[in-house]
């Protein structure tokens, strides 16, 4: 998902993309910086007692926040277009 929205940045920016389509923009994920989780990986495998282990950053930001975020650091004022509705997820 990251990946998407950062293409999308440079290919808006670039003006070889016009839009950009995304689903759910409530949902919420965690966004840690892999080399973070990476190293958690690491200091999981030196562990020698088997111990179930969790990787997170403790911190939620919608997929929403992410975009704003991002489209913001090239100055462009985003606009919503609803392409579609599923009623069971989202009120229409």
């Amino acid at each position: 998902m990251s990946r998407k929205i950062t293409w999308a940045v440079a290919g808006i920016y670039h003006g070889g993309q016009k839009a950009l389509e995304l689903g759910n923009l409530e949902a919420r994920r965690d966004w840690g910086h892999a080399r973070d989780f990476v190293k958690g990986i690491h200091m999981i495998l030196q562990h020698h007692d088997p111990v179930d282990f969790v990787l997170a950053t403790g911190i939620s930001r919608s997929v929403r926040e992410f975009v704003e975020e991002a489209f913001s650091s090239i100055d462009v004022q985003l606009t919503y277009v609803l392409l579609s509705c599923i009623p069971s997820v989202v009120s229409c």
